[in-house]
C-alpha cells in the first residue's frame, strides 16, 4: 500500500522523538515533515535536537537531515503530509489552538496529549474496539467548518489495513503472557511497527 505522508508537531521533545523512533520503517507512515517551536525552525532535525536527543540509537538518518517547519506555519505544514501526530508541550489552552488550527486547514491530527479530550465532536479510538466512534467527526465540520469525508476515509483505510496483522499481533501476546513475560514499553514499541495503535489519542478532523 502506499505510504502516509506524516508530519510530527512537536518533534524535538521527548514524545516527538519517541514518534520518530516508532515510525521509523513503518510499513504504512512515512515521517514527510519535522515542526517544532520557531528557535528549532530552519535548522536541520539533528541541530535542533542536539545533545537530548533521548535514545542510545542514532536518529534515523533520512529525519536527522529534514529541515525543521515552524509548527505555526501551518500553510507549509500541510505542503508535505496527509495529517500530523501532535506531540507538543503547551498550556493546555494553547495546544487547542494549534490542534484546531490544524483541522480547519484540512489537517487530520492525531494527539497525544489530552487538551482536546472530552470535547464532544473529537473521538477516542481503538480502531478494532471502537472505529464507528470516528462518526462523531461529523459535527466538527460545523463547528470548524472542516470537510471531514477526507478525514473519515483515511482513518477508515487505517482501520482496514489494521485488520490484515490484528491476528498476528494477538498471537505475539498470547506468547508473551503465557511467558509470564511482562508487556513492557520495549514489546509495546515493537508492536507499533506493524500497527497503528492510537490508543487514548485523539483524532481530530
Amino acid at each position: 500500500m502506499e505510504k502516509y505522508r506524516v508530519g510530527i508537531v512537536g518533534a524535538t521533545g521527548m514524545v516527538g522523538q519517541r514518534f520518530i523512533s516508532l515510525l521509523k520503517d513503518h510499513p504504512w507512515f512515512e515521517v514527510n515533515c519535522v515542526a517544532a517551536s520557531a528557535r528549532s525552525a530552519g535548522k536541520t532535525y539533528r541541530e535542533a535536537v542536539g545533545e537530548r536527543w533521548a535514545f542510545s540509537w542514532e536518529i534515523p538518518e533520512k529525519v536527522a537531515g529534514m529541515t525543521v517547519v515552524d509548527a505555526a506555519d501551518i500553510d507549509e505544514v500541510s505542503k508535505h503530509v496527509d495529517f500530523v501526530f501532535c506531540a507538543v508541550d503547551m498550556k493546555k489552552d494553547e495546544i487547542r489552538a494549534l490542534e484546531e488550527a490544524y483541522a480547519k486547514h484540512e489537517i487530520p491530527v492525531v494527539s497525544n496529549n489530552s487538551a482536546c479530550r472530552g470535547i464532544e465532536d473529537v473521538p477516542m479510538v481503538v480502531p478494532e474496539i471502537n472505529a464507528d466512534h470516528l462518526a462523531v467527526i461529523e459535527a466538527q465540520k460545523k463547528r470548524l467548518g472542516t470537510a471531514v469525508e477526507t478525514v473519515k476515509k483515511r482513518f477508515e483505510d487505517i482501520r482496514v489495513a489494521e485488520d490484515e496483522v490484528f491476528l498476528a499481533d494477538v498471537e505475539a501476546c498470547q506468547e508473551v503472557l503465557a511467558g509470564g513475560e511482562h508487556v513492557d514499553g520495549r514489546f509495546a514499541d515493537e508492536l507499533f511497527h506493524y500497527r497503528f495503535r492510537p490508543g487514548v489519542s485523539r483524532a481530530m478532523g
